[in-house]
């Protein structure tokens, strides 16, 4: 992210917790979508090139969103 210039910000929950499943299959997850945010901000000027993940702990949930200002 640092070589395309991409400012991220995280805003992870304060309640920590446990996440039960396949590791390899979460983790590709995650980098699918912040593959995802970084492509759709290829046209982007570099100033407005931003990434924010956030995680919020639910009941017996964990929602985890990952936002960008890409146009795609």
């Amino acid at each position: 992210m640092r070589a395309r210039e991409i400012e991220t910000t995280l805003n992870l929950s304060s309640n920590p917790c446990i996440v039960t499943g396949d590791q390899v299959l979460l983790q590709q997850v995650l980098v699918n979508l912040l593959m995802n945010a970084m492509d759709a901000m290829a046209d982007t000027a570099p100033a407005r090139r931003r990434v924010t993940i956030s995680t919020e702990v639910k009941t017996v949930d964990v929602e985890v969103s990952v936002r960008d200002t890409g146009t795609h």
